[in-house]
């Protein structure tokens, strides 16, 4: 039966990953490289900067649903009441939010504010929606989901070519997908009622949505911080450095719908011994991904963004390295999610993002792009030992009760 269900585990993360590796390659080497190219290094950094603002509101709010929905699977019974009438609430949140982002950068237009709004309102559905498939372990049909969301970013491309509009591209992809999923799914069927455990849903969903507000802002703080500091140049230099370490990090969100899947029906005990072979995992799948890109990086950026090759070459190795320590950090972050309680997620992030700001603002002032990447570094190296203190810690009180149970019986 063991046997059995890692070979279930591996086949599912297979199709989970090698879906999200080809929408990814579609987004880094397909649209983005073609936006870069034809809209300039700093429009294409404004660009990177607003889609920032969409991975941080959409990403957070729909995957927070999402995982909540999984965790909560096997404690107690909910409905989708709950969860829609949250995603409303989080869609008008993030609405607001894009409204002011586009004011504060002067560019706000009632065609510019209804697609940013549009583009992302679709992509935080899309992040829910593929809950469809988790739950019941359908990861052939998760495939083919995020396979249709990548031909309709390259059928958006065409539309760019009519319209000149880069919220198209992307709004396409999203459309496609929830398009898909809503004639066979089960999460959006009526009844819209909510079930009696409503508060606790709320509750957990909203606290897992501040933790991923904290750690996706701070994902994409290099857009942020240089664009608000150096400008639309430097947002493009540091992204193409980073390129490859931050695709493997976009894999956190696929690697850990599936770890929390199957976490969900473990009903086993949380140990030293278990949360040691899951870092041991991390650590060397994290060097494995490491090495790719330092070997692989050079001749990407110098073939796809040819334009930014000279000064982003420099930074390769420590932008790579910052990023692949946040995606360990955050492989373990979803053991913790499924075993600890929630707030000691929450409490790692806050603090992971006040050493980020104390770090990074001072250190772009004084040093540039190079010092915001060191400071990328540090940070995430803190945020890794703050995960390996609360798991061990954490599992280290359940064997002291265990024993102590054990002891009393």
């Amino acid at each position: 039966m063991k046997t059995k269900l890692k070979l279930g585990f591996a086949k599912d993360l297979s199709y989970n990953l090698l879906a999200i590796i080809i929408m990814n390659i579609v987004i880094q080497f397909v649209i983005y490289p073609y936006l870069n190219r034809n809209m300039g290094e700093e429009a294409f950094g404004n660009v990177l900067y607003l889609l920032s603002v969409v991975a941080i509101l959409a990403n957070s709010f729909g995957m927070a649903l999402n995982n909540t929905r999984l965790v909560i699977k096997p404690q107690f019974e909910s409905r989708n009441g709950d969860y829609n009438v949250l995603m409303v609430i989080f869609c008008i949140i993030s609405c607001a939010v894009a409204i002011v982002v586009l004011h504060s950068l002067d560019t706000l237009t009632p065609i510019n504010g209804l697609f940013f709004c549009v583009l992302t309102v679709l992509t935080l559905i899309r992040y829910y929606s593929d809950v469809e498939y988790r739950l019941t372990l359908r990861y052939r049909r998760y495939f083919v989901y995020y396979i249709i969301i990548s031909i309709g970013y390259l059928l958006g491309i065409i539309l760019y070519k009519f319209t000149k509009n880069w919220f198209l591209v992307l709004a396409c992809g999203e459309l496609a997908a929830v398009l898909f999923v809503l004639p066979q799914n089960t999460i959006y069927q009526k009844p819209f009622i909510c079930s009696k455990q409503k508060a606790k849903v709320w509750k957990i969903t909203v606290t897992v949505a501040g933790s991923y507000l904290i750690a996706n802002f701070f994902q994409n703080i290099d857009r942020i911080v240089l664009q608000n500091l150096m400008g639309g140049d430097a947002v493009t230099t540091f992204y193409t450095a980073s390129v490859l370490g931050k695709t493997v990090a976009l894999l956190i969100g696929p690697i850990n719908g599936v770890m929390i899947a199957y976490l969900a029906r473990y009903s086993g005990s949380f140990s030293k011994g278990i949360f040691s072979k899951a870092v041991l995992l991390a650590v060397a799948l994290s060097g494995i991904c490491f090495i790719g890109c330092i070997l692989v990086s050079p001749w990407l950026i110098r073939t796809f963004y040819p334009n930014v090759y000279s000064t982003a070459n420099g930074l390769i190795g420590i932008a790579t390295l910052g990023q692949i320590l946040f995606f360990t950090a955050g492989l373990l972050l979803a053991v913790i999610l499924r075993f600890c309680h929630q707030r000691y997620q929450f409490t790692i992030q806050i603090i992971y993002g006040i050493v980020y700001v104390a770090l990074a603002v001072p250190a772009t002032i004084n040093m540039g792009i190079e010092g915001f990447a060191y400071a990328t570094l540090w940070a995430n190296l803190i945020r890794f030992a703050l995960v390996l203190v609360v798991g061990y810690k954490d599992a280290g009180k359940r064997e002291i009760k265990e024993k102590a149970s054990n002891e009393k019986q």
